[in-house]
């Protein structure tokens, strides 16, 4: 039962963790597309 109680714990720390990671990836590709839309619309200007 210990055991168990170990692997559900990492686990989620794991799940957590790749939560973290995409909403991060999200935010950034985020930014880099509005950096890029900007630097776009200055150009066409």
């Amino acid at each position: 039962m210990y055991y168990l109680s170990v692997y559900v714990k990492s686990f989620k720390e794991l799940f957590l963790y790749s939560l973290e990671i995409l909403y991060f990836s999200k935010a950034s590709a985020k930014v880099q597309t509005i950096s890029e839309t900007t630097k776009y619309f200055q150009e066409k200007v």
